[in-house]
């Protein structure tokens, strides 16, 4: 009974299809491409000569199919040769570039190191002669920090500023504000913000009376003072036969 059953259901069963046009065949390669293909694999008139070595019968075929994606120009032996040539000669001309930037390199690194090497000696040779020298050098950023110092201004400042130097050499990034007070420090602002030199400025600093001279570097950024205590016995010999003498032409004029 149950076959039966199954029998009648499916008897009218439909087992009709429609199919529709799904076609993978590549259209044609256009004639103006076909020409460009040849033209690149140079294969235009006399030199269109079908030796079969790709597979195809001719070079046409050969180019059609290269239209359609199915093969690459590489196929072709000459086109292959030639190519290779030519990429022999750019790979030669870039190895002959690149030992010339090599040797370039080679020579500009040879030429830093040499620099580099001077401008050491250069500063070291500087700094020997700053601390050497008897009167106070300083010089200050645009933030009123102290690029670098010699120890003769420490020692001009006093102890305090001697007890720094000795743990931070130079006073490098030390606060100016904190070391000089305000009339010395307005000196460093004129000349970093006017870009104007300040020439023998007599200023009492505690005790001391220091003479200073203070001129830009690097105009707004940096500013060198030469500062000079006063109180020092060379110093005042040689302050007092300059002043004199100043006063002499003076009054001679």
């Amino acid at each position: 009974v149950e076959w039966y059953q199954q029998q009648q259901k499916y008897m009218e069963l439909d087992y009709g299809r429609t199919l529709r046009n799904d076609e993978k065949r590549l259209p044609d390669t256009p004639e103006e491409k076909i020409t460009e293909i040849l033209t690149m694999l140079e294969k235009t008139g006399s030199n269109a000569i079908a030796c079969s070595e790709c597979g195809y019968a001719n070079c046409r075929e050969f180019a059609m199919d290269i239209g359609r994606g199915l093969t690459s120009p590489e196929m072709c032996i000459s086109y292959a040769m030639k190519n290779s040539m030519s990429n022999m000669e750019s790979i030669r001309q870039l190895n002959e570039k690149l030992a010339q930037t090599r040797k370039q390199l080679k020579e500009t690194e040879e030429n830093a190191r040499t620099q580099k090497v001077a401008s050491v000696q250069m500063s070291e040779l500087t700094d020997a002669t700053l601390e050497k020298l008897r009167a106070g050098v300083i010089f200050v950023d645009n933030k009123l920090k102290i690029i670098k110092a010699n120890a003769t201004f420490s020692s001009i400042l006093g102890e305090e500023a001697e007890e720094i130097n000795a743990v931070i050499p130079g006073l490098v990034n030390a606060d100016l504000s904190k070391l000089i007070p305000p009339n010395f420090v307005n000196l460093f602002s004129f000349v970093l913000n006017d870009n104007e030199n300040i020439e023998n400025r007599d200023i009492s600093v505690g005790e001391n009376l220091l003479n200073v001279s203070i001129f830009p570097i690097v105009s707004g950024k940096i500013a060198c003072g030469i500062v000079r205590d006063m109180l020092a016995p060379e110093v005042q010999r040689a302050e007092v036969i300059n002043r004199i003498t100043d006063v002499i032409d003076r009054n001679l004029e």
